[in-house]
């Protein structure tokens, strides 16, 4: 089976995230794939990706949403903590500080029962309170329309530049 790009992105995710390989064995083995093997190319360029990350993401869903920022001209943090005068606010799943913009991604594992629905509107309301914008996306949305998504994204960047 061959991945596309971002589902081997999704999977070296998932790697990290359960410690099955770490970011210097993940080099060491992208640097000593053979020519001509299948992928090498690929994993090479991935690999020096994760060089710079300083952190991975949680889930498939923060992988894709990951993915369809790179046609955005400032990258988002992931899992950045928003503070308010020392004061710990929220941690979001993506986050413009300069433009005081967030994404939360709602997967249903995280965000499918009645507490964590109220709980993230609280949250939402608080966020705004300071001058975020919080944008909430799900699965479907990110998964089958990540250009209109990364769209959307762009427009509000402009908007909030």
């Amino acid at each position: 089976m061959v991945l596309d790009d971002r589902w081997l992105r999704a999977a070296i995710d998932s790697a990290l995230r359960k410690r099955l390989v770490s970011f210097q064995a993940l080099s060491r083995l992208a640097k000593r794939g053979k020519r001509g093997c299948a992928g090498t190319v690929r994993l090479r360029q991935l690999s020096l990706e994760y060089c710079d990350r300083a952190e991975v993401s949680d889930s498939a869903l923060e992988s894709f949403a990951i993915e369809l920022t790179r046609v955005l001209k400032v990258r988002p943090l992931l899992h950045h903590r928003i503070f308010r005068d020392r004061l710990f606010i929220a941690e979001v799943d993506l986050a413009w500080p300069k433009e005081r913009l967030c994404v939360e991604l709602d997967g249903w594992r995280h965000h499918g029962s009645q507490e964590a629905f109220a709980r993230d509107r609280t949250r939402d309301r608080k966020l705004v309170s300071f001058g975020w914008t919080v944008l909430r996306y799900s699965w479907s949305e990110i998964a089958r329309s990540p250009e209109r998504v990364a769209s959307e994204l762009t427009r509000w960047l402009e908007r909030a530049a």
